[in-house]
């Protein structure tokens, strides 16, 4: 007979799998999907903030564009700074009346709350890690006033979790 786990390894294994399975910015068209313990354990950073600002420019010859995405930081639920914004940069975005739009590339609204998951790359440029797999928009809840992730998930038990996956 199986001994039986833990109520709260099983509420955990719950979490994440209601997370995964109702979030609408996991395409299961993909075929690699990012478990939470990847998303942590691949960032430098995962913070909790609102985006401040977006700022679309062209690239190299005019040939594509990037938008840097400033974002005011909340709370950090990994890594640490001084500072109370970090950029991110994106390909894609809009300038003028061109736009440029990529697929599997998280996207940014003004003043949208977020948790997300941030790497550098080469460059030491901050990217989210995963690209749409790791940013996650933050709701209120109408009747409650909570914070939620994609309105169906407590804020607060999402960073929880994340935090205990961080120390395992």
């Amino acid at each position: 007979m199986m001994k039986p786990m833990k109520k709260s390894r099983v509420m955990f294994v719950l979490f994440i799998a209601l997370l995964f399975g109702l979030s609408a910015n996991i395409s299961f068209a993909q075929l690699h999907t990012s478990t939470m313990q990847e998303l942590v354990s691949e960032s430098e950073m995962v913070l909790v903030g609102q985006v401040a600002s977006i700022n679309s420019q062209w690239g190299e010859n005019r040939s594509y564009i990037f938008s840097d995405v400033t974002i005011r930081i909340e709370d950090f639920v990994k890594g640490e700074s001084s500072e109370r914004e970090v950029t991110v940069r994106q390909l894609g975005g809009e300038i003028g009346e061109v736009g440029e739009l990529y697929s599997h590339t998280a996207r940014f609204l003004p003043e949208e709350e977020v948790l997300v998951f941030l790497q550098r790359d080469q460059r030491g440029t901050l990217q989210v890690t995963h690209g749409e797999h790791g940013k996650f928009k933050i709701t209120r809840d109408s009747e409650t006033g909570r914070r939620m992730i994609d309105g169906r998930v407590p804020l607060e038990n999402v960073t929880r979790d994340l935090r205990m996956i961080q120390r395992e």
